[in-house]
């Protein structure tokens, strides 16, 4: 056999093979993708039920679409689009509402959740399911201990003004200090991308809206 004739099989057995991977990754992609946005979905209610401290974070698939089922959803229009409020209930009566929140950290898109009591009034948790900022730094604000520092704070003043702040050094003694969660030592500018995300979902571009409507028809405050 010739020089060009070991070549020439060489490259066909190459291209063959290729062609037969690529077909094979292809068809794979195919067939996997109805269970990733499965999977993704999953992740989704998980991560909103655990921020809102309604369900442990390693609860089971049969757990995670079970506490689902006693939320409802309610789409509103933002400044920023069309968003969805979840509404959580127990024996027919309200007990969380749960906002999606998105902001800018100090090398990321920051997406989670705020979950906020009946009466608007207090948080009664916070959540984080994706971020890239700086490990063990920015990194930590999904961490349990920081996260659960937002339990009680309380929202809005008596004219419903949004005074909920993430600050460097909240004093516990300040007129304020309800209001206050103290940010993570040495992210400074993931703090205040946490502090700027909270204001503007709570604000009039976002869901103050919403959430003076529900006062009005309920009465909460």
């Amino acid at each position: 056999m010739s020089d060009n004739q070991s070549i020439r099989k060489v490259f066909t057995v190459s291209f063959v093979l290729c062609a037969v991977c690529s077909v094979i990754v292809s068809v794979s992609a195919v067939m996997l993708k109805p269970i990733q946005k499965t999977n993704r979905e999953l992740d989704f209610k998980k991560n909103l039920l655990v921020s809102a401290g309604l369900l442990e974070a390693g609860a089971s698939k049969a757990d995670i679409l079970s506490g689902f089922e006693q939320i409802e959803q309610i789409p509103v229009t933002t400044a920023k689009g069309a968003k969805t409020v979840y509404v959580a209930k127990a024996d027919g009566k309200i007990t969380h509402y749960v906002f999606p929140v998105e902001g800018k950290g100090l090398w990321s898109t920051m997406y989670g959740f705020i979950a906020l009591s009946p009466d608007f009034q207090r948080v009664r948790g916070m959540g984080f399911y994706e971020h890239g900022e700086t490990p063990g730094l920015g990194g930590e604000i999904p961490y349990p201990r920081w996260l659960a520092s937002f339990n009680g704070k309380r929202v809005f003043d008596e004219q419903m003004q949004m005074r909920l702040s993430v600050i460097k050094g909240s004093d516990p003694s300040s007129d304020s200090a309800s209001y206050q969660v103290d940010g993570l030592s040495g992210a400074t500018l993931t703090t205040q991308g946490v502090d700027k995300m909270i204001k503007f979902w709570l604000s009039e571009d976002g869901y103050l809206p919403f959430v003076k409507e529900q006062i009005t028809k309920g009465g909460a405050l």
